[in-house]
């Protein structure tokens, strides 16, 4: 968990100065190691990086060779795949429908995202997925047959599947959620939470960065880690401390100091 949900909190059963850090994190918390274009392996530069704790980190100092300029904070709990549903969260009994929306998904070729029902589309509509009025269910369809250039879109994403399927579930009588895992599509193999730290570090000369992950930070060295990202601040404000809010007299200032 990156950013606070009262839910997942809950189930992850976090302590509240873990939960305090994310408030912390800045807006986007969608890149690091892994993630994003943060995924050539390897030990250069231009690789992630992912240590298990702070200490074995160091850090290394922050000097013309190291600059961090991103950070977040996630509260973790080690979890695995859940066997009953296979990890898509679903209940064993939808699992047909889930895995026949898409031909590519089931060794059949069977598929139904080019043959929903109006009440289907009708679901869709008032999720705000169809913005055009009096859209009909055969158009959605046209829309999403191979070959097809009509209405693009109209076709499906993953939003629009998970939508169809809640409602031909519905329509079907059908359950939805995973009774093991409750819909989540994962249980937990660890019996406590961590919080792990992600940086973004760029070498200036090589013209290089790099995500870095501290998958488990202590409480106490919490003191160690705020001062490390307080310089790292002052770094950068420092950089840009003589850049003027307005230009006019900025050259004039110049001049005087020369």
């Amino acid at each position: 968990m990156r950013h606070y949900d009262k839910e997942e909190a809950a189930r992850l059963n976090a302590e509240q100065w873990m939960l305090d850090l994310l408030a912390l994190n800045p807006g986007y918390v969608g890149w690091g190691p892994h993630e994003d274009y943060m995924i050539t392996e390897g030990s250069g530069w231009h690789t992630s990086r992912v240590i298990p704790t702070w200490a074995e980190f160091g850090p290394p100092e922050l000097d013309d060779f190291n600059e961090c300029v991103n950070f977040y904070f996630s509260v973790n709990r080690e979890s695995k795949d859940c066997a009953t549903c296979g990890g898509n969260g679903y209940h064993p009994d939808a699992q047909h429908v889930v895995n026949t929306f898409y031909a590519h998904m089931n060794a059949k070729g069977e598929h139904w995202n080019d043959k929903i029902t109006q009440d289907e589309c009708d679901a869709l509509i008032t999720a705000g997925r169809i913005k055009k009025k009096g859209v009909t269910a055969e158009e959605v369809n046209a829309a999403n047959r191979r070959g097809s250039r009509m209405l693009a879109d109209l076709s499906h994403d993953g939003i629009n599947r998970s939508i169809l399927v809640r409602q031909r579930l519905k329509r079907l009588g059908l359950p939805h959620d995973c009774p093991t895992c409750e819909g989540h599509g994962y249980v937990y193999t660890e019996g406590k939470p961590h919080v792990s730290l992600t940086l973004w570090w760029l070498h200036p000369r090589k013209g290089c960065s790099r995500g870095i992950e501290i998958t488990r930070i202590q409480r106490e060295e919490l003191p160690e880690i705020f001062g490390h990202l307080r310089f790292a601040a002052d770094r950068n404000a420092e950089r840009f401390s003589r850049v003027p809010c307005h230009f006019a007299g900025a050259v004039g200032k110049v001049e005087e100091a020369a």
